[in-house]
């Protein structure tokens, strides 16, 4: 493997690795930006997804507030959404968070 195409690797090695959602996005954000992620939210039982407060809510207030979700599962459950907008992107790549 050339030079080049070592470094095209790390970089889309990097991008896969990279987390799209964090506990701290926006609801709002993040579904507009991931519209993909919005079933698995409100099956979650996070139902604001398209309400007004989704704007100031982050997926960690809402996951814990709606859902009931402790810290631990909060965290899975942001990983399983970036997991998520990577197989529906046709990436195919695991998150590592």
């Amino acid at each position: 493997m050339g030079k080049n195409q070592k470094k095209i690797v790390k970089r889309d090695t990097k991008a896969r690795a990279r987390a799209f959602i964090t506990k701290d996005s926006l609801i709002a954000e993040a579904v507009e930006k991931y519209p993909e992620i919005a079933p698995a939210l409100l099956e979650a039982g996070v139902a604001c997804v398209g309400c007004h407060i989704s704007h100031f809510e982050t997926l960690e207030q809402g996951l814990s507030g709606h859902g009931g979700y402790s810290e631990k599962q909060v965290s899975k459950i942001v990983k399983m959404l970036n997991e998520l907008v990577l197989l529906e992107r046709g990436k195919g790549a695991k998150v590592n968070k």
